[in-house]
C-alpha cells in the first residue's frame, strides 16, 4: 500500500470526493444509492454465499481441487487457451 490506507477507506474518500467534485445532488446521490441495493442482486449474494457455506459444510470444498484437475479442457493452438475462455464466456454471457 502506497499510501497505507484499506481498500474499504480509499472507495470511501474516492465516492465523496466524487461527489463533492461533480456536485451531485442530494436528489440524484439518493437514487444512486437506492438503486445500488436490488433485491434481486442482494438475494443473488446471499444464495451464492449460502452455497459456498453448504459446500464447506459438507466437505466438498476440499475435493473440489481434485475434481476440478480430472476435468479434460481443450487445447487450444499457440497458446490461445485465454482466448479460447474468453471467447466461451462471452457467447454464454447473457446483456444486462
Amino acid at each position: 500500500m502506497v499510501f497505507h490506507v484499506e481498500v474499504v477507506s480509499a472507495v470511501l474518500i474516492s465516492i465523496l470526493l466524487s461527489v463533492v467534485i461533480y456536485k451531485v445532488k442530494a436528489k440524484e446521490l439518493r437514487k444512486l444509492v437506492v438503486s445500488a441495493f436490488e433485491k434481486k442482486m442482494l438475494g443473488n449474494m446471499f444464495l451464492v454465499l449460502v452455497l459456498k457455506e453448504f459446500i464447506a459444510y459438507t466437505g466438498v470444498l476440499t475435493l473440489l481441487p481434485e475434481a476440478m484437475s480430472s476435468l479434460p479442457l481443450p487445447v487450444a493452438p499457440n497458446g490461445l487457451q485465454n482466448t479460447w475462455l474468453a471467447t466461451q464466456l462471452n457467447s454464454n454471457s447473457s446483456p444486462l
